[in-house]
Order: structure tokens, then sequence, then C-alpha cells
């Protein structure tokens, strides 16, 4: 019974990429199906766009920061500044050139409740993609970053923050983080290098693979509908665990208790690495529902 509910998820999902590749053709992004589960995939194609202009605008900046909407590639780095420069392309990517739409499409910018929000305003019609592309630098002081993206990839680099981002078609990358980072990615790659995410530590991918590098947080939540899950964690991890396969193989250099699998489904609910004279630190919790999930010990430095 539960392969045969496999067998209808994975119909589901395919029905799902079919249908979001039909919505983005004519958006002018490429989807490579082959990499979508091996490190990418969702890839603006720049070179199909039909008008740009350099776009150079600084906003001012507040403890929290939203960027709402956008489509585009979101790069994002921090710095010893009091604003928000967004420093990049506004873009008309599409068969048909419409400037009408290209010189609506704005960013509109407020500020609510302490919060500094940049939302991408679309044009109400046209078939095609107008947005911005570039390289967001935000003020180190920046307590919380939200990113939501549309279209497009999301990169950051260096924060130290309380860090949100939401992709709904477009890879995902966090390098060099200090402090909590929570990901929601329905169709697109997640890689995180270098993270030390504090308390939380959350990553939920539907359409695509997940490539951890760094230390758990106290609350470390990991789920894959369909993809791999690749965790390389520090040597001294000593965590209670809580995790199952559905279908798929689970993998783990470090050692563990309370291993079992029944039928397709692979579960680990116990301890994970050496035993220490402490109690574990935290726990780990990861749910796949369909691809291979890989637990390896690097050192880190």
């Amino acid at each position: 019974m539960r392969r045969f509910l496999l067998v209808i998820l994975i119909l589901l999902q395919v029905v799902i990429i079919w249908e979001i590749y039909a919505t983005v053709k004519d958006a002018d992004f490429e989807l490579d199906f082959a990499r979508i589960f091996d490190g990418g995939g969702v890839v603006m194609n720049l070179s199909n766009v039909k008008h740009e202009e350099p776009f150079n605008q600084s906003f001012q900046a507040a403890k929290q920061v939203r960027l709402e909407g956008f489509v585009g590639d979101v790069d994002i780095v921090y710095a010893d500044t009091s604003d928000i420069i967004f420093e990049g392309k506004k873009f008309l990517s599409h068969t048909t050139l419409d400037m009408e739409a290209f010189d609506s499409t704005h960013i509109e910018y407020k500020i609510v409740n302490g919060t500094a929000i940049l939302r991408w305003e679309k044009p109400r019609m046209f078939g095609g993609t107008v947005g911005f592309t570039g390289v967001v630098t935000v003020p180190r002081s920046v307590e919380r970053l939200d990113v939501e993206v549309e279209l497009g990839k999301v990169v950051s680099k260096g924060g130290r923050n309380s860090l949100s981002i939401r992709a709904n078609l477009g890879d995902v990358r966090v390098d060099g983080h200090e402090g909590s980072v929570v990901i929601n990615a329905d169709l697109g790659a997640v890689r995180l290098k270098d993270v030390h995410p504090g308390d939380v530590l959350r990553i939920d991918a539907d359409l695509g693979e997940i490539d951890y590098s760094g230390s758990l947080a106290t609350n470390t939540d990991i789920r894959a509908s369909l993809g791999s899950v690749t965790l390389r964690l520090p040597e001294d991890t000593w965590t209670n665990i809580d995790a199952s396969v559905d279908l798929g193989s689970l993998n783990s250099d470090f050692p563990f208790t309370n291993y079992w699998q029944s039928g397709s489904k692979t579960r680990i609910d116990g301890v994970l690495g050496e035993h220490r004279p402490h109690a574990p630190n935290g726990k780990l919790t990861i749910r796949a529902n369909l691809g291979s999930v890989n637990i390896r010990k690097v050192a880190m430095w």
C-alpha cells in the first residue's frame, strides 16, 4: 500500500513539474530536469532578455528587512552601511517587447512596524517577465532578513542575522552564515555551506537536492519531498536524531542507535555520533519521501 501511495505521489509531482514548465516556458527560464536533483536546474536565461537598463537605488534600512515577490536573480551581501543598496538591472524578457510593462514595474518601498519592505510591483496586464536582477547590499546591523523570490536564484553570503528565504522557482545558496536559517524551496536545489545556525535550522524542499555543510542548530528540521539530502557535519556532532526515508537509502558516517527498516521505509530514532559524557545536543529531524539521505562526517576549521 505504501509503495502504491508513493507511485501516486511521484505521478502528481511529475504533473506539477510539467505545469511549472508550461508556466515558465514563455518567461525565458531554463529548466534542466537532469540537474534539478543534482545541484541545480533552474536558471534564468539572460541571453533571452529583450531589453534591460541599469538599476541602482538606495533605500533606508531598519533592524528588519523584507524583500517581497521579486523576479530575477538576487545576490545578497553585507556591508557597513546604513542603507539597503540595489545595484543591477531592470529587465524585460519576452517574445514581444512591451515597454509599457517595463516602464510600469518598480520596487515599492515602505517601513512598517520597524521593518523595511522592498516589494516588486508587477504590471497589471502582461504575459511575459519583467523584473530586477543584481546585488542587494544589506547593513551588517540588520537583525532579521526575509527574502521572497517568485522566479530566480537567491544567494546570501556572510550574514550574521536571522535569515528566511522563500524561493518558488529557483536555486538557493547560503554561504558563511551565522544565525537562524529557514529555507522554503518549491523547485530548485538548496545549498548551504559553512553555516552556524544557532537556535533554528529549517530546510523544506519540494523538488530539488538539499546539500548542507555546517553545524546543527538546537532544533534542526530537514524535509525533502523529491530529491536527495546530504548533510556534512562536524566530527564532534552528538545529537538526538529522528530520521526517516519512505523510499530510498539512509546512510551515515556517524554511529547511531535505534535503526529499523519496514518494507521500503527506513528510520533512525535515537542518538547520532560518538558517545559523550553529557546529554546529546539538540535534535535533528529528517524527513525524505523519495531520495537518498547521506550524513557525512567532515573536519571543520
